[in-house]
C-alpha cells in the first residue's frame, strides 16, 4: 500500500482506456448515480438541493464513488463523481489490490469531466464551422441557381423546362437531405 496523498502527476491511461472510462460513465456510471444514489431533492443538473428541501439553494457536497475494471484490463478504477460551482465533476483514480479487495490510490487522477468537456466543445465547433461552411456554398449555388432560373424561365422550350424540372427536384432532394443531417 503506497502513501496516499496527491503526487501532483496525473494518472497515465491509454487512449483506449480513456475512451473506455468515458463510456463507462456516459452510460453507466453517472446514469446509475442520477437514478440510485442522488437524493430526491437534489437537482441533477446544478447540483443544488431544490426549494422543497431544508437546504434549498445549498450545493449537494456528497461524492459518489463507481469501480470499475474492464474485461480486457488488470487495471481497476474509481470514478469519483460529484458537483463543484453546479457542475458535475468526475476525477479517476487507479485501485490497488490491497490483499483481500481494491484501495483507492488517491496519488494521481485524471478529470474525466475536462475531457470529455473539450471532447464536447471540439464537436460543437466542428459543426459549427461545417455549418458555415455549408451556408457559404448554399448561397453560391442559390446565386448560380437564380442565374439559370432566369434564364430558364425566359426560354419557353420543352428542353428549358425539363431541366428547370430537375433543378427543382435535385434542390428539393438536397434540403430533405441537409434537415435530416
Amino acid at each position: 500500500m503506497t502513501d496516499n496523498y496527491d503526487s501532483g502527476f496525473p494518472l497515465v491511461l491509454s487512449d483506449h482506456e480513456k475512451d473506455q472510462l468515458i463510456h463507462y460513465y456516459r452510460t453507466e456510471a453517472y446514469p446509475d448515480w442520477i437514478a440510485n444514489w442522488l437524493p430526491e431533492d437534489v437537482d441533477p443538473n446544478t447540483g443544488l438541493y431544490t426549494d422543497e428541501s431544508k437546504y434549498a439553494g445549498e450545493e449537494y457536497e456528497e461524492m459518489h464513488y463507481d469501480g470499475i475494471q474492464f474485461e480486457d484490463s488488470d487495471r481497476m478504477f474509481d470514478l469519483c463523481m460529484h458537483f463543484v460551482d453546479g457542475k458535475v465533476w468526475v476525477d479517476v483514480y487507479e485501485c490497488d489490490w490491497g490483499g483481500d479487495n481494491w484501495y483507492t490510490n488517491c496519488r494521481h487522477s485524471w478529470t474525466l469531466t475536462e475531457e470529455t468537456n473539450a471532447m464536447q466543445e471540439n464537436t460543437l465547433k466542428e459543426r459549427r464551422s461545417s455549418a458555415k461552411h455549408v451556408i457559404a456554398l448554399m448561397d453560391e449555388i442559390s446565386y448560380v441557381v437564380a442565374n439559370e432560373l432566369t434564364w430558364l424561365k425566359n426560354n419557353d422550350d420543352p428542353e428549358s423546362n425539363k431541366l428547370l424540372n430537375m433543378l427543382h427536384d435535385g434542390a428539393t432532394e438536397l434540403v430533405k437531405e441537409f434537415k435530416n443531417e
